[in-house]
C-alpha cells in the first residue's frame, strides 16, 4: 500500500477505499470531487451506488459542476441490481461479472476509445452490510484482476463506523490487502482529539504509551490508513478490554464536535 491519499485524486490503476459511516458527507463530497475530476479530465466515468446515493452524487455534481454539459460521460448504475446480477449462490461469479461489469466497461471504452475511465461502486459495501465478508472480498479480486487488463481506476465505499465495537478487524485487514490507498473517513484532527480524550479518560497516564506500543505493532498493509484509523484498529486488537469504552467515548465526543 501506498501512503494515505488525502483527497480522491486519481491515476490509472489506482484502487481507493473509504470506510464512510463515521461521517457520510463526506462520501458524497469526495464521490463528486472522484467523479468531476474524471469527467473535467474528459473521462468517462462509472457511478454504481445506491439510489440515494446515486442522488446525493448527481445532485452535488450537478449544482455546482454543471454535470448536464457532460451527462454523455457519465453512465449510472443500481448497486443491488447490478450485484443480483452476478451473483450465484451467494457469491460473485466470475464469469457472470465479467459479462456485466466488463461489458459496462468496454462499451464506456468504445464510446471513448482514447479517454480514461474511472467508477467508484458500493457494491463491496452491501455485501458486507450484509454480513457476507467473505464475498466482498472476493469480488475486491474480481474489480483487480479486471484494474489489471483495463486500467481503469476504481473507487469503493464501505458503510464501516470505524469507531464501531463490532468492526471485525481480522476481515478489514482482508479489504485493506486489496486496496491500494485509503480516503480518510472521517475529518482527522476531530476524530484524533475524541481517540485521545477518550484513551486519557480509561486509561489514565497510560494512554500514550499504550499507543506508542500498539504503533510498533501495526500491521504494513495498514500504512495507507490514516493514523487514527489505524490507532482504533490497533486498539480493538492489543487492548480488548478497554477498547469499548473507549470506542463510545470517543463515538460520542466526534459526533459533539463533527
Amino acid at each position: 500500500m501506498h501512503s494515505t491519499a488525502r483527497r480522491p485524486s486519481a491515476d490509472s490503476g489506482k484502487h481507493l477505499v473509504q470506510f464512510y459511516e463515521t461521517a457520510p458527507g463526506l462520501l458524497v463530497s469526495n464521490v463528486a470531487e472522484f467523479a468531476d475530476e474524471g469527467l473535467q479530465r474528459g473521462e468517462s466515468v462509472l457511478i454504481i451506488a445506491t439510489p440515494e446515493h446515486c442522488d446525493a452524487f448527481l445532485s452535488a455534481l450537478d449544482d455546482s459542476r454543471g454535470l448536464r454539459m457532460r451527462a454523455r460521460q457519465l453512465v449510472v448504475l443500481d448497486a443491488e441490481a447490478t450485484l443480483d446480477g452476478f451473483m450465484r449462490d451467494g457469491a460473485p461469479d466470475w464469469r457472470r461479472f465479467e459479462q456485466v461489469i466488463g461489458g459496462t466497461i468496454r462499451g464506456l471504452r468504445r464510446a471513448k476509445p482514447n479517454a480514461g475511465l474511472r467508477a467508484y461502486g458500493e457494491m463491496v459495501g452491501i455485501l458486507w452490510a450484509a454480513g457476507q465478508v467473505d464475498a466482498a472480498v472476493q469480488l475486491e479480486k474480481f474489480w483487480n484482476v479486471l484494474m489489471a487488463d483495463d486500467g481503469l481506476t476504481l473507487f469503493c465505499g464501505y458503510p464501516i463506523d470505524m469507531f464501531a465495537d463490532d468492526v471485525q478487524v481480522d476481515r478489514l485487514h482482508d479489504v485493506l490487502c486489496a486496496h491500494t490507498h485509503v480516503l480518510p473517513g472521517g475529518v482527522e484532527s476531530t476524530m484524533e482529539m475524541a481517540l485521545d480524550r477518550s484513551m486519557r479518560e480509561v486509561l489514565g497516564d497510560q494512554s500514550e504509551s499504550a499507543r506508542l506500543q500498539s504503533a510498533g505493532t501495526m500491521p504494513s498493509q495498514w500504512a495507507a490508513l490514516s493514523d487514527v484509523e489505524a490507532a482504533l484498529l490497533l486498539l480493538r486488537r492489543n487492548q480488548p478490554q478497554y477498547a469499548t469504552e473507549i470506542l463510545s467515548r470517543a463515538r460520542n465526543y466526534y459526533r459533539a464536535c463533527a
